[in-house]
């Protein structure tokens, strides 16, 4: 499972993904159809709609939808969406502005140290099905996480942890270096593919 707070060397490139989610598709060369989930920059867009770490829970239900949960109490620090396979992280409880998003690829296996049973805790109760444009680069559940360097034209560097399930993504032009790209692996690391896919900034805890 993905780690709410690590301190990364963060994220990718300047997304060539323009508003529409338009992106990069390595394996045919082209830009490929528009997908519903990109991660850009410093910013989520989902189905054509814009959200950023700024806006608060409330902001975010518009475009996800009401129908969440509280994953672990009754506050709103981590709520979950099971039908969309996707989670937040708040920033409760200074606020309710939201600072992480996770998408669930697809949920460890049962008999690993850190499985989650579907739609219990933080895990969703259906995992996302489709592709994530991830700073331009098509990613599912399929993705060999060494595989994303390559096919982000060596815009994006992917450094795994050792002694933990996590791979980074990182740009290389040190551009929106406070926003992180996490990606939770097995042990295979480099040729794991992502159970899930991390992104934002994280807590912000100053007073």
């Amino acid at each position: 499972m993905i780690r709410r707070h690590l301190l990364a060397s963060l994220l990718v490139l300047v997304l060539g993904a323009c508003s529409d989610a338009r992106t990069v598709d390595p394996a045919r060369g082209g830009a490929s159809a528009a997908v519903d989930l990109a991660f850009n920059e410093d910013y989520v867009e989902y189905k054509g709609h814009r959200l950023t770490f700024k806006q608060d829970l409330a902001a975010w239900e518009k475009v996800l939808g009401s129908t969440h949960r509280n994953a672990l109490s009754d506050a709103s620090d981590i709520v979950v969406w099971d039908d969309l396979g996707i989670r937040v992280y708040t920033n409760y409880p200074k606020d309710l502005t939201v600072r992480t998003v996770t998408v669930t690829l697809k949920g460890l296996p049962e008999d690993a140290l850190a499985y989650i049973a579907p739609g219990e805790g933080v895990r969703p109760g259906k995992d996302y099905t489709g592709t994530v444009a991830v700073s331009g680069v098509n990613v599912d559940s399929n993705t060999r996480v060494g595989d994303i360097a390559q096919l982000s034209n060596d815009r994006l560097r992917i450094d795994c942890n050792r002694g933990i399930n996590l791979c980074t993504a990182s740009r290389r032009d040190a551009r929106f270096i406070h926003v992180s790209t996490y990606f939770g692996v097995d042990d295979r690391r480099y040729d794991s593919t992502p159970y899930e896919i991390e992104f934002g900034p994280g807590r912000d805890d100053a007073r």
